[in-house]
Protein backbone atom coordinates (compact mmCIF):
# COMPACT_ATOMS: atom_id res chain seq x y z
CA UNK A 1 0.00 0.00 0.00
CA UNK A 2 1.03 3.72 -0.92
CA UNK A 3 0.07 6.21 0.04
CA UNK A 4 0.17 10.07 0.25
CA UNK A 5 -1.13 12.37 2.59
CA UNK A 6 -2.26 15.96 1.68
CA UNK A 7 -3.50 18.87 3.75
CA UNK A 8 -2.67 22.39 5.38
CA UNK A 9 -0.36 22.58 7.99
CA UNK A 10 -1.69 21.92 11.72
CA UNK A 11 -4.24 19.77 9.96
CA UNK A 12 -2.58 16.59 12.31
CA UNK A 13 -0.99 14.63 9.05
CA UNK A 14 1.85 13.84 11.11
CA UNK A 15 0.04 12.53 13.95
CA UNK A 16 -2.10 10.16 11.00
CA UNK A 17 0.73 9.26 9.43
CA UNK A 18 3.39 7.99 12.28
CA UNK A 19 0.20 5.99 13.38
CA UNK A 20 -0.80 4.26 10.13
CA UNK A 21 2.90 3.46 9.34
CA UNK A 22 3.15 1.48 12.40
CA UNK A 23 -0.76 0.29 12.03
CA UNK A 24 0.64 -1.02 8.53
CA UNK A 25 3.95 -1.97 9.11
CA UNK A 26 5.31 0.73 6.86
CA UNK A 27 7.76 3.61 6.83
CA UNK A 28 6.65 6.90 6.76
CA UNK A 29 9.43 8.09 4.53
CA UNK A 30 10.31 11.82 5.34
CA UNK A 31 12.00 14.07 2.44
CA UNK A 32 14.24 15.55 5.37
CA UNK A 33 14.85 12.67 7.22
CA UNK A 34 16.15 10.89 3.74
CA UNK A 35 18.39 14.25 2.56
CA UNK A 36 19.72 13.90 6.16
CA UNK A 37 20.21 10.09 5.99
CA UNK A 38 22.10 10.51 2.11
CA UNK A 39 24.19 13.16 3.83
CA UNK A 40 25.34 11.10 6.65
CA UNK A 41 25.81 8.36 4.57
CA UNK A 42 27.77 10.25 1.73
CA UNK A 43 26.09 8.67 -1.36
CA UNK A 44 26.28 9.96 -4.29
CA UNK A 45 23.03 11.85 -4.29
CA UNK A 46 24.05 12.66 -0.49
CA UNK A 47 27.33 14.46 -1.62
CA UNK A 48 25.31 16.18 -4.29
CA UNK A 49 22.65 17.68 -1.92
CA UNK A 50 25.47 18.18 0.70
CA UNK A 51 26.99 21.12 -2.16
CA UNK A 52 23.62 22.43 -2.82
CA UNK A 53 22.88 23.38 0.90
CA UNK A 54 26.18 24.66 1.51
CA UNK A 55 25.59 27.27 -1.23
CA UNK A 56 22.43 28.01 0.28
CA UNK A 57 20.11 27.15 -2.63
CA UNK A 58 17.09 24.42 -2.15
CA UNK A 59 17.88 21.13 -3.72
CA UNK A 60 16.36 20.43 -6.92
CA UNK A 61 13.44 18.30 -7.31
CA UNK A 62 15.46 15.90 -9.60
CA UNK A 63 17.79 15.22 -6.38
CA UNK A 64 14.77 14.75 -4.53
CA UNK A 65 12.41 12.19 -6.77
CA UNK A 66 16.30 10.43 -7.45
CA UNK A 67 16.82 9.89 -3.26
CA UNK A 68 12.45 8.89 -2.85
CA UNK A 69 13.74 6.18 -5.83
CA UNK A 70 16.44 5.03 -3.91
CA UNK A 71 14.77 5.14 -0.27
CA UNK A 72 11.47 3.12 -2.08
CA UNK A 73 13.19 0.46 -3.55
CA UNK A 74 14.70 -0.79 -0.31
CA UNK A 75 13.64 -3.76 1.47
CA UNK A 76 11.16 -2.39 4.48
CA UNK A 77 9.51 -0.49 1.30
CA UNK A 78 8.32 -3.71 -0.52
CA UNK A 79 5.11 -3.88 1.22
CA UNK A 80 4.14 -0.09 1.28
CA UNK A 81 4.89 3.11 2.48
CA UNK A 82 3.64 6.80 2.85
CA UNK A 83 5.06 9.91 1.52
CA UNK A 84 5.55 12.62 4.30
CA UNK A 85 5.46 16.47 3.36
CA UNK A 86 6.36 14.92 -0.57
CA UNK A 87 4.84 16.30 -3.02
CA UNK A 88 4.80 19.41 -2.15
CA UNK A 89 4.30 20.88 -5.67
CA UNK A 90 2.98 20.00 -9.11
CA UNK A 91 6.31 19.68 -10.93
CA UNK A 92 6.95 17.05 -8.08
CA UNK A 93 3.64 15.47 -8.14
CA UNK A 94 4.48 15.60 -11.85
CA UNK A 95 8.05 14.05 -11.88
CA UNK A 96 6.69 11.22 -9.37
CA UNK A 97 4.59 10.17 -12.54
CA UNK A 98 7.20 10.27 -15.02
CA UNK A 99 9.59 8.06 -12.81
CA UNK A 100 6.58 5.37 -12.58
CA UNK A 101 6.52 5.74 -8.88
CA UNK A 102 2.63 4.16 -8.56
CA UNK A 103 0.65 5.57 -5.70
CA UNK A 104 -2.34 3.35 -4.39
CA UNK A 105 -4.11 6.33 -2.27
CA UNK A 106 -3.92 10.17 -2.07
CA UNK A 107 -5.87 11.42 0.80
CA UNK A 108 -6.75 15.10 0.99
CA UNK A 109 -7.00 16.02 5.43
CA UNK A 110 -9.89 19.02 4.97
CA UNK A 111 -10.14 21.63 7.49
CA UNK A 112 -11.53 25.04 7.78
CA UNK A 113 -8.97 28.44 7.69
CA UNK A 114 -10.48 29.70 11.12
CA UNK A 115 -10.52 26.14 12.86
CA UNK A 116 -6.99 25.78 12.07
CA UNK A 117 -5.63 28.84 13.06
CA UNK A 118 -7.27 28.86 16.72
CA UNK A 119 -6.17 25.26 16.65
CA UNK A 120 -2.35 26.38 16.14
CA UNK A 121 -2.47 29.02 17.92
CA UNK A 122 -3.83 28.28 21.11
CA UNK A 123 -1.07 25.88 21.68
CA UNK A 124 1.29 27.06 24.50
CA UNK A 125 4.87 25.24 25.10
CA UNK A 126 6.23 24.64 28.54
CA UNK A 127 10.03 25.13 27.34
CA UNK A 128 12.03 23.49 29.61
CA UNK A 129 9.57 20.20 29.54
CA UNK A 130 8.28 20.27 26.33
CA UNK A 131 4.58 19.78 27.79
CA UNK A 132 2.09 21.27 25.58
CA UNK A 133 -1.21 23.23 26.14
CA UNK A 134 -3.88 24.51 24.88
CA UNK A 135 -5.99 27.49 25.50
CA UNK A 136 -9.17 25.84 24.72
CA UNK A 137 -8.52 21.82 24.59
CA UNK A 138 -6.27 21.54 27.33
CA UNK A 139 -6.08 24.87 29.16
CA UNK A 140 -3.56 25.33 31.93
CA UNK A 141 -4.77 24.89 35.49
CA UNK A 142 -3.83 28.68 36.01
CA UNK A 143 -3.61 30.64 33.00
CA UNK A 144 -0.82 30.88 30.81
CA UNK A 145 1.51 28.77 33.94
CA UNK A 146 2.57 25.26 33.71
CA UNK A 147 0.37 23.03 36.11
CA UNK A 148 3.89 20.94 37.44
CA UNK A 149 6.25 24.01 37.92
CA UNK A 150 3.85 27.35 37.56
CA UNK A 151 6.79 28.51 35.12
CA UNK A 152 5.18 30.74 32.23
CA UNK A 153 4.63 28.86 29.22
CA UNK A 154 5.04 30.59 25.93
CA UNK A 155 3.77 30.77 22.34
CA UNK A 156 5.98 29.59 19.25
CA UNK A 157 6.83 32.10 16.96
CA UNK A 158 5.42 29.39 14.73
CA UNK A 159 1.85 29.32 15.81
CA UNK A 160 1.77 32.96 16.03
CA UNK A 161 -1.45 33.75 13.91
CA UNK A 162 0.83 35.91 11.36
CA UNK A 163 2.77 33.41 10.93
CA UNK A 164 0.29 30.09 10.71
CA UNK A 165 -1.76 31.97 7.92
CA UNK A 166 1.55 33.20 6.15
CA UNK A 167 1.58 29.36 5.82
CA UNK A 168 -1.58 28.24 4.82
CA UNK A 169 -0.99 30.99 2.04
CA UNK A 170 1.88 29.37 0.51
CA UNK A 171 -0.10 25.51 0.93
CA UNK A 172 -2.53 27.36 -0.62
CA UNK A 173 -0.58 28.49 -3.07
CA UNK A 174 1.73 25.54 -4.34
CA UNK A 175 0.04 22.60 -2.62
CA UNK A 176 -3.18 23.22 -2.74
CA UNK A 177 -3.04 22.83 -6.85
CA UNK A 178 -1.86 18.85 -5.99
CA UNK A 179 -5.81 18.17 -5.07
CA UNK A 180 -7.05 19.12 -8.50
CA UNK A 181 -4.16 17.48 -9.99
CA UNK A 182 -4.77 13.72 -8.02
CA UNK A 183 -8.61 14.40 -8.13
CA UNK A 184 -9.03 14.75 -11.79
CA UNK A 185 -6.03 11.97 -12.29
CA UNK A 186 -8.08 9.06 -10.01
CA UNK A 187 -11.46 10.25 -12.21
CA UNK A 188 -9.55 9.72 -15.58
CA UNK A 189 -9.56 5.50 -14.68
CA UNK A 190 -6.29 5.26 -16.07
CA UNK A 191 -4.32 1.95 -15.07
CA UNK A 192 -1.96 3.27 -12.62
CA UNK A 193 -4.01 6.18 -11.33
CA UNK A 194 -4.71 6.36 -7.71
CA UNK A 195 -7.86 6.30 -5.45
CA UNK A 196 -8.30 9.72 -4.44
CA UNK A 197 -10.20 10.36 -0.91
CA UNK A 198 -11.29 13.16 1.05
CA UNK A 199 -11.89 13.51 4.86
CA UNK A 200 -12.50 16.06 7.59
CA UNK A 201 -9.91 16.69 10.13
CA UNK A 202 -11.66 18.52 12.10
CA UNK A 203 -12.98 15.75 14.16
CA UNK A 204 -10.99 14.21 17.09
CA UNK A 205 -7.94 12.13 16.73
CA UNK A 206 -9.66 9.00 16.96
CA UNK A 207 -12.28 10.02 14.95
CA UNK A 208 -10.36 11.08 11.98
CA UNK A 209 -7.75 7.79 12.49
CA UNK A 210 -11.04 5.70 12.20
CA UNK A 211 -12.02 7.88 8.80
CA UNK A 212 -8.49 7.02 7.25
CA UNK A 213 -9.33 2.99 8.13
CA UNK A 214 -12.36 3.20 6.48
CA UNK A 215 -10.71 4.20 3.28
CA UNK A 216 -7.69 2.01 3.54
CA UNK A 217 -9.15 -0.96 4.94
CA UNK A 218 -12.54 -1.23 3.33
CA UNK A 219 -13.21 -4.09 0.68
CA UNK A 220 -12.96 -3.01 -2.94
CA UNK A 221 -15.98 -2.96 -4.69
CA UNK A 222 -15.45 -5.37 -7.85
CA UNK A 223 -17.04 -5.59 -11.21
CA UNK A 224 -19.69 -8.35 -10.68
CA UNK A 225 -17.69 -10.80 -13.21
CA UNK A 226 -14.80 -10.57 -11.42
CA UNK A 227 -14.42 -12.99 -8.39
CA UNK A 228 -11.64 -14.37 -6.28
CA UNK A 229 -11.09 -18.16 -7.12
CA UNK A 230 -9.43 -20.93 -4.95
CA UNK A 231 -9.22 -24.89 -4.89
CA UNK A 232 -13.11 -24.86 -3.60
CA UNK A 233 -14.38 -22.88 -6.14
CA UNK A 234 -11.78 -23.78 -9.11
CA UNK A 235 -13.61 -26.59 -10.84
CA UNK A 236 -16.86 -25.35 -10.57
CA UNK A 237 -16.08 -21.38 -11.89
CA UNK A 238 -13.80 -23.47 -15.03
CA UNK A 239 -17.03 -25.91 -15.59
CA UNK A 240 -19.67 -23.16 -15.81
CA UNK A 241 -18.21 -20.71 -17.68
CA UNK A 242 -16.59 -20.49 -21.43
CA UNK A 243 -14.38 -17.90 -20.93
CA UNK A 244 -12.31 -17.56 -17.92
CA UNK A 245 -9.04 -15.22 -17.51
CA UNK A 246 -7.34 -16.03 -14.60
CA UNK A 247 -5.00 -13.04 -12.89
CA UNK A 248 -2.29 -14.73 -10.05
CA UNK A 249 -1.22 -12.17 -7.85
CA UNK A 250 -0.39 -11.04 -4.57
CA UNK A 251 -1.38 -8.37 -2.20
CA UNK A 252 2.72 -7.42 -1.37
CA UNK A 253 3.50 -7.52 -5.43
CA UNK A 254 3.48 -3.61 -6.61
CA UNK A 255 2.94 -4.35 -10.33
CA UNK A 256 0.24 -6.82 -9.35
CA UNK A 257 -1.89 -3.72 -7.94
CA UNK A 258 -1.50 -1.57 -10.94
CA UNK A 259 -2.53 -5.19 -13.36
CA UNK A 260 -5.43 -5.66 -10.81
CA UNK A 261 -6.50 -2.02 -12.23
CA UNK A 262 -6.12 -3.11 -15.62
CA UNK A 263 -8.15 -6.24 -14.72
CA UNK A 264 -11.42 -4.43 -13.63
CA UNK A 265 -11.20 -1.82 -16.39
CA UNK A 266 -11.10 -4.90 -19.17
CA UNK A 267 -13.91 -6.48 -17.09
CA UNK A 268 -16.04 -3.78 -17.51
CA UNK A 269 -15.67 -3.55 -21.08
CA UNK A 270 -16.64 -7.85 -21.50
CA UNK A 271 -19.14 -8.56 -18.72
CA UNK A 272 -19.68 -11.80 -20.21
CA UNK A 273 -16.18 -12.98 -19.69
CA UNK A 274 -15.28 -14.19 -15.68
CA UNK A 275 -12.12 -12.30 -14.83
CA UNK A 276 -10.50 -14.30 -11.63
CA UNK A 277 -8.17 -13.71 -9.45
CA UNK A 278 -5.67 -16.13 -7.21
CA UNK A 279 -4.03 -15.15 -4.25
CA UNK A 280 -1.20 -17.20 -4.37
CA UNK A 281 -0.46 -16.31 -0.82
CA UNK A 282 -3.97 -18.38 -0.28
CA UNK A 283 -4.31 -20.78 -3.11
CA UNK A 284 -0.93 -22.18 -3.24
CA UNK A 285 -2.14 -25.42 -4.27
CA UNK A 286 -3.44 -23.62 -7.74
CA UNK A 287 0.04 -22.07 -8.10
CA UNK A 288 1.93 -25.15 -7.79
CA UNK A 289 -1.02 -27.27 -9.69
CA UNK A 290 -0.08 -24.62 -12.76
CA UNK A 291 3.57 -24.11 -12.04
CA UNK A 292 3.20 -20.68 -11.73
CA UNK A 293 6.59 -19.05 -10.88
CA UNK A 294 6.61 -15.25 -10.90
CA UNK A 295 3.48 -12.89 -10.58
CA UNK A 296 1.29 -11.07 -12.02
CA UNK A 297 0.72 -14.19 -14.22
CA UNK A 298 -1.99 -14.62 -16.41
CA UNK A 299 -4.46 -17.80 -17.59
CA UNK A 300 -6.75 -17.88 -20.38
CA UNK A 301 -8.88 -21.15 -20.19
CA UNK A 302 -11.63 -21.44 -22.80
CA UNK A 303 -14.08 -24.18 -22.98
CA UNK A 304 -11.79 -26.04 -19.74
CA UNK A 305 -9.12 -25.45 -21.83
CA UNK A 306 -5.81 -23.52 -21.01
CA UNK A 307 -5.21 -21.81 -24.69
CA UNK A 308 -2.47 -19.13 -23.05
CA UNK A 309 -0.50 -19.01 -19.59
CA UNK A 310 2.12 -16.01 -19.08
CA UNK A 311 3.81 -14.07 -16.37
CA UNK A 312 4.75 -10.66 -16.16
CA UNK A 313 2.40 -7.55 -16.28
CA UNK A 314 0.11 -7.00 -19.59
CA UNK A 315 -0.97 -3.56 -21.09
CA UNK A 316 -4.51 -3.04 -21.37
CA UNK A 317 -4.27 -3.23 -24.81
CA UNK A 318 -2.58 -6.41 -24.83
CA UNK A 319 -5.07 -8.20 -22.49
CA UNK A 320 -7.84 -7.17 -24.90
CA UNK A 321 -6.04 -8.50 -27.89
CA UNK A 322 -5.64 -12.08 -26.10
CA UNK A 323 -9.30 -11.57 -25.00
CA UNK A 324 -10.74 -11.02 -28.64
CA UNK A 325 -8.30 -14.01 -30.19
CA UNK A 326 -9.65 -16.39 -27.08
CA UNK A 327 -13.18 -15.63 -28.15
CA UNK A 328 -12.75 -15.86 -31.81
CA UNK A 329 -11.05 -19.53 -31.03
CA UNK A 330 -12.55 -22.20 -32.61
CA UNK A 331 -12.25 -25.13 -30.83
Amino acid sequence: MRIILLGPPGAGKGTQAQFLSEYFSMPQISTGDMLRAAVKAETPLGLAAKSIMEQGQLVSDEIIIALVKERISQPDCEKGFLLDGFPRTLAQAEALKQQKISIDFVIEMQIDDNLLVERMCGRLIHPASGRVYHRINNPPKVADQDDLTGEPLVQRKDDQEQTVRERLAVYQQQTRPLIDYYKKWAESHEPHAPEFRQISAEASVEQVRNALLDILERPHKLPDNVVHIDGANFDEIISHNKLVIIDFWAKWCIPCRSFNKIIEAVAIQYPNVIFATVDIDHSKDLAEEFAVKSIPSVMIIRDQTVIYAGSGALTKGNLVELLEQALSLKI
